[in-house]
């Protein structure tokens, strides 16, 4: 009955009907996007399952709270106090003491640097920062990039100071431990990690290059060094296989996320202030967006899956300036922890932490060569089939690493200054974001790796 007053009443007054007509048909309209989306992002989900990928949250809320936390979270306090206690205008770079404050503050921290030393040794598997805001919002954040960075780079310094000093064997277990926290970090389950992973891993190399530099890598015997070169080959095999498995649970997390709404927790994004009401308000407003960049997300980590086993960069470069330019503005903010930049951030990121890998492999091939022969080799292809099984190619131009020889250019980083050296050095380069700096074969902020090999008389 109400219903056919209602019928009689609405052609009478138009004003009234558009007031309850318009919100019905926004609602149905909203409805209908939804429905849709949803369908697409099931069917996206059905067919990586289908290629054996699984798309289901890994659980993340069960890590929070772990003994593995809680040991990260001791290291993290050490590795606070130790950066921390720098002097206020180095902390970002401690190469910028000299050895003997280095040596003072090495004896006045050498609690916290002992205390750091143990955990990562005794809990190699220490969780990542992880925190659950409220009972469905779970935080992803990184509260302690900065301080592992600067801790890495004191580790670089730490290592340096060890080599110079003759202190052999504690250098190497610096340098060995070190490796532990990088490799800790590119485990994690979402990809935002590895970015960090992969500055951390560069930092930790950049040692042997330091050391390279100042001629203390002769120091080393043949053993360590044939080991650390032995160790470069699977470090970059797991290294992109781990990039690959990071994007699978990447979009595992962003399917649980748009496809269990309300129940399933919220993926913020680095220290996010939103408001947890907010979020809830706003939710629904814009899940046919979440819907459809949930199912854009995934197609595009498939494809930079298979992008990651890419020989030469140079190859699909073409490739990864389009995907990039489809993901520049229109992440929906749920995903913001995940927004990438695929040809920079991912691809070329990889790319120069296998070239480091590459470069030190072929420099240590050199050293090895040197040491059984007292003489340098003429070229790389002289190390083959002895030190070498081949020649290593640089990532980004999949041309051969090339040998110099004699009085070389270089790029000092510390001083901001074209310097020369008399040695060898083995080289790749060719990534093109970044310039090369005149004839050094580096760049100014060491993203080109280059084995710069300073000799004082032996076999050169």
């Amino acid at each position: 009955m109400r219903f056919f007053q209602i019928k009689r009443f609405l052609p009478g007054h138009p004003v009234w009907a558009g007031c309850i007509l318009l919100p019905l048909f926004l609602i149905l309209l909203w409805a209908g996007f939804v429905f849709y989306s949803r369908l697409q992002l099931e069917a996206a989900v059905r067919r990586q399952e289908q290629q054996g990928i699984a798309c289901s949250a890994p659980g993340l809320q069960k890590r929070v709270g772990s003994p593995d936390s809680a040991a990260f979270d001791l290291l993290m306090g050490s590795v606070r106090r130790i950066v921390e206690a720098a002097p206020e205008e180095t902390q970002q770079w401690f190469q910028d003491l000299e050895p003997e404050e280095l040596a003072r503050f090495l004896a006045a921290h050498r609690s916290d640097i002992e205390q750091a030393d143990r955990i990562l040794e005794q809990h190699p598997e220490a969780g990542y920062a992880y925190r659950v805001v409220s009972g469905k919002i779970m935080e992803i954040d990184s509260p302690y990039w900065w301080f592992m960075r600067n801790y890495m780079l004191f580790r670089s310094q730490h290592f340096r100071y060890l080599a110079g000093t003759g202190d052999i064997a504690a250098a190497i277990r610096v340098f060995d431990t070190g490796s532990v926290l990088w490799e800790r970090i590119s485990r994690e389950p979402f990809f935002t990690s590895r970015i960090l992973g992969n500055a951390l891993l560069q930092i930790h190399l950049g040692g042997l290059m330091d050391a390279a530099r100042e001629g203390t890598i002769g120091k080393f015997d043949s053993a360590t060094q044939q080991r650390w070169a032995d160790s470069m080959p699977p470090q970059e095999a797991e290294w992109r296989e781990r990039f690959s498995l990071a994007l699978e649970s990447e979009q595992s997390m962003i399917a649980d996320y748009a496809l269990n709404w309300p129940r399933t927790c919220v993926l913020l994004g680095f220290g996010s202030d939103t408001p947890e009401w907010l979020i809830s308000v706003l939710k629904p407003l814009y899940l046919p967006h979440v819907y459809s960049e949930a199912r854009e997300f995934i197609d595009r980590n498939i494809r930079l899956r298979q992008l990651c086993r890419a020989e030469c960069l140079e190859d699909i470069r073409a490739e990864l300036v389009e995907m990039s330019r489809g993901h520049d503005d229109t992440i929906a903010y749920p995903f913001e922890p995940f927004r990438q930049d695929a040809e920079f951030l991912i691809i070329r990121r990889m790319g120069r932490s296998c070239a480091f890998m590459r470069t030190i492999r072929a420099g240590l091939a050199v050293e090895l060569y040197l040491r059984k022969y007292w003489k340098l080799p003429e070229g790389l292809s002289a190390l083959v089939p002895e030190f070498l099984p081949e020649v290593p190619k640089s990532p980004f131009t999949g041309e051969p690493l090339r040998f110099e020889r004699g009085v070389l250019l270089y790029w000092n980083m510390e001083s901001e200054a074209v310097e020369t050296f008399e040695g060898y050095r083995v080289y790749g380069g060719g990534d093109p974001e970044v310039a090369e700096v005149g004839d050094t074969r580096s760049d100014k902020d060491g993203h080109i790796p280059v084995w710069n090999r300073r000799m004082t008389g032996e076999g050169k």
